[in-house]
């Protein structure tokens, strides 16, 4: 009995584990529509990470990042970055999507590999949309805790801070 029982704790607990909620062609497709869509690599150095890192107050765990631009014309009109950290011990893949002025259009989860109850609502992301590099974006300041998900509040933000740092460093 003391096996079965063991057994379906582990499937129930697996099956709340979210996982991929789409992939990254479907989020390029939602947020950039039918805009030409072009992708780069970034690579960081040593002294640019701890730059960004002092500005953004957030540790980069990545020395490179994939960023997407959408164009019109040739002409930029929204850049997105993707980004992969980690929560408790497990990751989870987010898409922030600016504006050629840098503030914020939108924030997507694509994957979140945590259960699911600490993953942030879409009305949580909604408090950075229009925040820039001049905005703090701190939880408890002028971005909301979520009780019972103090990490995951804590660590997407640090992301988001991350992201918009590193918009301003390659676009301004």
């Amino acid at each position: 009995m003391n096996v079965l029982t063991l057994f379906i704790f582990s499937i129930l607990s697996l099956s709340s584990i979210a996982g991929v909620l789409t992939d990254v062609p479907s989020a390029l497709k939602f947020h950039f529509g039918d805009y030409e869509v072009k992708r780069e690599q970034i690579f960081l150095t040593s002294t640019t990470i701890k730059e960004l890192e002092r500005i953004s107050k957030a540790k980069f765990e990545s020395r490179i990042y994939s960023v997407y631009e959408a164009k019109s014309n040739g002409r930029r009109v929204k850049s997105g970055i993707l980004e992969t950290h980690l929560l408790r011990s497990r990751t989870q893949t987010l898409f922030v999507v600016f504006d050629k002025s840098g503030k914020i259009v939108s924030t997507q989860v694509l994957a979140f590999y945590e259960p699911e109850e600490y993953i942030m609502s879409p009305e949580w992301f909604s408090h950075f949309k229009t925040k820039s590099i001049n905005d703090r974006m701190q939880p408890g300041d002028d971005v909301i805790k979520v009780s019972g998900s103090t990490i995951s509040y804590n660590e997407t933000a640090s992301a988001i801070r991350r992201m918009t740092t590193l918009y301003n460093y390659i676009y301004k």
